[in-house]
């Protein structure tokens, strides 16, 4: 896995250069906002939180949580990648309508 810090966009990138991944995201933003989001948290909790949220952006899985405050950043954290995630669909279908008229 390679790790890659970009200071100024503040988010961290995970590349996953392993074949097997085939049905899963080769790229993930974890971003600082979501990481300080979790400061408040005590660090076995945060850890919990941080697991939670790669396995919601790689594979969809949503793990419960049942400390409330975790549970609740984590809701938080959830909310924010599905707006992103749902902003950056309707900019690709719009790139490939763009696309299909100049065809």
């Amino acid at each position: 896995m390679q790790i890659r810090i970009n200071p100024l966009n503040r988010h961290t990138t995970f590349a996953a250069s392993n074949k097997n991944f085939t049905n899963m995201k080769k790229n993930i933003t974890l971003r600082a906002e979501w990481v300080i989001a979790t400061l408040p948290l005590p660090q076995a909790i945060k850890l919990i939180v941080l697991e939670a949220v790669l396995a919601y952006i790689v594979n969809g899985y949503i793990t419960e949580i049942a400390d409330p405050q975790a549970a609740e950043v984590f809701a938080t954290i959830k909310a924010d990648y599905d707006a992103r995630e749902a902003k950056r669909l309707e900019r690709a279908e719009k790139r490939a309508a763009q696309k299909a008229q100049k065809a």
